[in-house]
């Protein structure tokens, strides 16, 4: 078969034309042609899906990550969330989008009297990412906060913020009131309120606000 005139340019334009695409219409490009499947999956493209500061982000890593090419490195992020920071946070790249996504464990959070045995519980859970996480005993006020650096987060990107719990069936008292809920950054504040409601069948509440976080 003949060679196209895009096929005859050099693999680096043609991964830099690719690169200027998406990870989906990279790998979909790959199936074109060996010249198209070359310049597809070589590290020049796939660097420019991967953000700008994953060298930074992965030597946090708690443990070390092993890749042998730059599309295995996007894939590995995308599938599996990076332990960092000690193991207190995790980093993961959004496959569709290749924007950067955290998760912070319950030791990152500032929650209220965390530190009496009385009222909290350290322990670890079968499903969680992290080493251990926070189970409440009886508290009288319950508030937790959790910040992070918007310079951390994909500039020009709507975030969400969840709030990820799991709720025993012997829980009592959250939905007799709406727990109050807020967002700030910088000079944006939003408010409102939601019950965490134990329905039959249900382990936890999902919540989430939506936020442009420019830079």
């Amino acid at each position: 078969m003949a060679e196209t005139s895009v096929e005859i340019l050099p693999e680096e334009c043609l991964s830099h034309v690719i690169s200027l695409t998406s990870p989906r219409d990279a790998c979909c490009s790959s199936i074109v042609s060996g010249v198209f499947r070359e310049a597809a999956d070589s590290d020049l493209t796939w660097d420019k899906f991967l953000p700008s500061d994953y060298r930074e982000i992965i030597s946090r890593s708690a443990s070390p990550l092993d890749f042998s090419s730059k599309k295995e490195l996007f894939t590995k992020l995308c599938s599996t969330p990076l332990l960092i920071d000690g193991g207190n946070k995790t980093f993961s790249v959004d496959k569709y989008t290749n924007k950067k996504c955290y998760m912070l464990s319950a030791r990152e959070l500032s929650i209220t009297w965390s530190t009496n045995s009385l009222c909290w519980c350290w322990k670890p859970f079968p499903h969680s990412r992290f080493r251990e996480t926070a189970e409440l005993i009886m508290v009288c006020r319950l508030e937790i906060r959790g910040k992070i650096n918007t310079r951390m987060l994909s500039p020009d990107t709507t975030y969400g913020a969840y709030l990820i719990i799991q709720i025993a069936g012997r829980a009592f008292g959250l939905s007799v009131l709406p727990s109050e809920v807020s967002i700030e950054v910088g000079d944006y504040k939003t408010r409102g309120k939601f019950y965490m409601n134990h329905e039959e069948g249900r382990t936890g509440t999902l919540c989430t606000w939506r936020r442009l976080v420019g830079g």
